[in-house]
C-alpha cells in the first residue's frame, strides 16, 4: 500500500505544491493501479518509486506548460490507465479532460477511480480516437506515446478548436518525425525535466499556422 505521507514526501522533496486532496486523490489513484493491475495489465510500472516518478512526476511536470496556453477542454488520447490525463485532470480542477482509449478494461478501471474519487471534471471514453466526434471540440489534444506524430494529427486533428494545439509527449527528439507539418503546423519543442529520471522527456508543441 502506498501512503498519503510516502506520496507527500516524494513531492515536497521535488518541490511540487500541491493540497492535501489532490496528493490524498494521487495516492488513492496509484494504488488503484496497483490492485486492478493484477487481473487487468494496465501498466507495467507498479512498483512505488518507479511509480511516483515514471506515472506523476511524469504527468506534473507537464502542469505549467499547460497553463501557459488555453485549456478549458483537453483530450488525452490513448490515455492507457489515466497517464497523464487523469492525475492531470486532478491536479488542474478548473479544466475539463476527456481520456479516451479503445481498451475496456482500462477505461473501466477509470470510470471505478471517478467514482471513487468523485471527480467531476473527467469523462471517459471508449473508444478509437477516428471514431469520436464530440459535439464540442478541444483546446488542447494530448498524447503520451500514443502514436507517431504524422498518426496523431491524421487520426485526431478532426478533434481540434481553430486555435487548438497538439501536445505530444516524447522522449528523445527525431527531427524528422515533424517534417510532415511544416508549412501547416508551427512546431515548438520544450524540454522536460522529470525529478529523479534521467531519461530524456520533451513535450512538443503542434499549432496551425
Amino acid at each position: 500500500m502506498i501512503t498519503t505521507e510516502y506520496i507527500q514526501q516524494a513531492l515536497s522533496a521535488e518541490g511540487f505544491a500541491f493540497d492535501e486532496a489532490k496528493v490524498k486523490a494521487w495516492t488513492h489513484y496509484l494504488n488503484g493501479i496497483r490492485l486492478w493491475n493484477k487481473a487487468y495489465n494496465l501498466t507495467s510500472i507498479t512498483e512505488p518509486d518507479e511509480m511516483v516518478v515514471k506515472h506523476l512526476f511524469d504527468s506534473l511536470v507537464l502542469v505549467p506548460h499547460l497553463e501557459a496556453i488555453k485549456h478549458d477542454r483537453l483530450i488525452d488520447v490513448g490515455t492507457g490507465a489515466g497517464l497523464p490525463g487523469f492525475l492531470l485532470a486532478i491536479a488542474m480542477p478548473e479544466s475539463h479532460f476527456t481520456l479516451l482509449d479503445t481498451n475496456s478494461k482500462r477505461t473501466r478501471f477509470m470510470t471505478q477511480m471517478k467514482m471513487e474519487l468523485g471527480i467531476q471534471n473527467v469523462e471517459i471514453i471508449h473508444s478509437r480516437v477516428q471514431d469520436y466526434h464530440p459535439t464540442e471540440l478541444f483546446d488542447v489534444i494530448l498524447s503520451r506515446a500514443f502514436a507517431s506524430a504524422e498518426d496523431m494529427v491524421h487520426w485526431s486533428e478532426h478533434l481540434l478548436a481553430g486555435q487548438g494545439v497538439f501536445a505530444a509527449m516524447k522522449g528523445h527528439i527525431t527531427p524528422s518525425e515533424w517534417q510532415f507539418a511544416s508549412g501547416e503546423y508551427q512546431t515548438n519543442v520544450v524540454e522536460l525535466k522529470v525529478p529523479r529520471l534521467s531519461d530524456a522527456r520533451h513535450l512538443v508543441f503542434l499549432s496551425r499556422a
